[in-house]
């Protein structure tokens, strides 16, 4: 099981006691995985840890307790290159994700900083850490060295680009555009591609200039046509959890994200990619569209974010898509509500680009309380709804925008003379 409350923090200087015994349990945990040794690291001062935590140095916790490490770099010699190095798992917590996310938060960091590239030496005879970074989009360059610490033991070198697989951009009214880019055909969500995306969306949701954001994948042959059924086909069931589980966190990211989402949908619209679109608040579909759960006709069950399918359409066509695996047309889908509008392919730009500008035009604050007062709405009773909205409708009149939206809606009311 993957358990939820996992989290990936930056460490910072003052913490240096907690980094220095988190990596003195590395070490003495695998003294021949890493390039330096326990006599090395108990030698340095206060003032030699704080300079290192200067750096990018990531702790993974668990209800509070330290259960990995990793760092992040400058490349010698390579401007653009960043290296991964110091990455540790508690063993108890090994095959549960924690090593993913690690990775995936020193890829966030790299990407920020402005690097193109990535690398990092792995222990030869490690194939847990091999696949690991394999998940994560590293492939093997074929050089090799002896481990610093014991050259009786050699290690490879491996790198990835950092893409981006996320292309993004924000305009002067506040619409930020998330588009899938460089992924496989189809726009589908391999494992690099879904951290690119949610590194993005959990960033941006901190940002309080954004006013709405439209979610597209690249070209019109489809949105995303579904999750890499290549990669799939190599799980197993602890790394299919957290394969799944990353997809999962994706897809919250876009349904709780604080302003409107409008999802662009041309051509085929699948599996993941409907359970992605349907976390956005607004769908618009081209009318060549095609949606569809066909995950059964590969030996799986749709999960995660497609039980919001019943909500959307109604229990007994849910199970019509679910349990047939067959796509409908994008007319259907507008009549059972699961998109919410449809254009000609050669409008839809303009139709989406209509939504989002509508959306940045109305207030951030109230737009931020309406979803989440929808989002709390969908799992208590209305009566309990209700009375909890009453404190959000008070908390809307602790600023201005209220009456002043209202005067401006009198004056248009009211009779000229």
């Amino acid at each position: 099981m993957i358990d939820a409350v996992t989290t990936v923090r930056r460490l910072r200087p003052g913490e240096w006691r907690r980094a220095r015994a988190l990596r003195l349990r590395a070490l003495a945990d695998a003294p021949g995985a890493f390039a330096s040794t326990p006599a090395r690291e108990q030698e340095l001062d206060e003032d030699a840890w704080r300079a290192r935590l200067a750096g990018a140095w990531f702790v993974a916790e668990r209800d509070g307790r330290a259960v990995g490490l990793a760092c992040g770099i400058p490349e010698p010699d390579d401007p653009a290159g960043r290296h991964l190095v110091g990455m540790w798992v508690e063993p108890a917590e090994r095959g549960h994700g924690v090593a993913d996310d690690l990775v995936d938060a020193v890829l966030g960091w790299a990407r920020d900083d402005g690097a193109v590239r990535i690398a990092l030496w792995v222990v030869d005879g490690n194939p847990r850490a091999r696949r690991c970074y394999e998940r994560r989009g590293f492939t093997p360059t074929g050089e090799r060295q002896p481990l610093p610490s014991d050259p009786s033991v050699t290690e490879s070198r491996m790198t990835r680009g950092l893409g981006p697989f996320a292309a993004t951009d924000v305009d002067d009214a506040g619409v930020a555009t998330l588009t899938i880019t460089g992924a496989k055909s189809a726009n589908v969500l391999s494992s690099p591609v879904v951290a690119d995306l949610l590194h993005v969306v959990r960033r941006w949701a901190d940002r309080d200039d954004l006013r709405a954001l439209v979610l597209r994948g690249t070209g019109d042959a489809a949105f995303v046509a579904g999750a890499d059924v290549g990669e799939m086909a190599e799980l197993d069931p602890g790394t299919a959890a957290v394969f799944i589980d990353r997809l999962r966190r994706l897809c919250e990211a876009v349904r709780l994200f604080p302003v409107p989402v409008v999802a662009r949908l041309p051509g085929w619209t699948l599996g993941a990619g409907l359970e992605l679109a349907m976390c956005a608040d607004l769908r618009v579909a081209a009318d060549d569209a095609r949606l569809g759960m066909p995950e059964v006709a590969v030996g799986i069950p749709s999960v995660i974010h497609a039980a919001l399918l019943p909500r959307l359409v109604g229990h007994g066509r849910a199970s019509r898509m679910l349990l047939t695996g067959t796509p409908v047309d994008a007319g259907t889908a507008l009549a059972w509500g699961l998109v919410d509008d449809v254009v000609p392919l050669g409008a839809l730009d303009e139709r989406v680009e209509g939504h989002a500008r509508h959306f940045a035009g109305l207030g951030r604050a109230v737009l931020v309380q309406q979803k989440r007062l929808l989002r709390a709405w969908e799992g208590v009773p209305v009566a309990d709804a209700a009375r909890a909205s009453v404190a959000e409708f008070a908390d809307a009149f602790t600023t201005d925008a209220p009456r002043t939206a209202m005067r401006r809606f009198l004056d248009r009311e009211r009779p000229q003379a």
